[in-house]
């Protein structure tokens, strides 16, 4: 595991926030309880569902439950499993989406993905390209007996 992660998201999945986020799903077992993921997507089109963005700042709330079955909404499951996530590492993102779109959903905008990278030394860092698509295996610690 590493201290950052830069989750890079290229096309198609790079058209929305709804799509890129399965970069972070994908990567997120690569980084260290504390640590930081760098989801990097152009989300040209924006959220990508009408309720997906409501449904990520209602998660954050302490008094946010996951939806049952009666009350389900189409992404209520993208939404409970970032809302973990979230509790565990910290997330930004280098997108093109508005910044305020971002405030109060835990995804913190990165302007300068060079400068931000520069600021997080000293510490590890992995970068993974096509993150959307590829899930970075995590090794075993294998403990020496004497």
């Amino acid at each position: 595991q590493v201290d950052t992660l830069v989750a890079m998201v290229d096309s198609p999945l790079d058209i929305n926030l709804y799509q890129s986020q399965k970069a972070i799903y994908n990567c997120e077992s690569a980084v260290r309880d504390g640590g930081v993921l760098l989801l990097v997507s152009a989300c040209q089109e924006g959220i990508g569902s009408p309720t997906l963005l409501e449904a990520i700042r209602n998660s954050t709330s302490g008094s946010w439950n996951t939806p049952g079955r009666r009350d389900y909404v189409l992404g209520d499951h993208t939404t409970a499993r970032l809302s973990r996530i979230l509790e565990r590492i910290r997330v930004r993102i280098s997108s093109r989406l508005p910044d305020e779109s971002m405030a109060g959903i835990g995804l913190h905008p990165v302007d300068d993905v060079l400068a931000w990278l520069e600021s997080r030394n000293p510490c590890s860092i992995a970068v993974v390209p096509d993150a959307a698509l590829v899930v970075p295996r995590v090794a075993e610690e294998r403990v020496r007996l004497p």
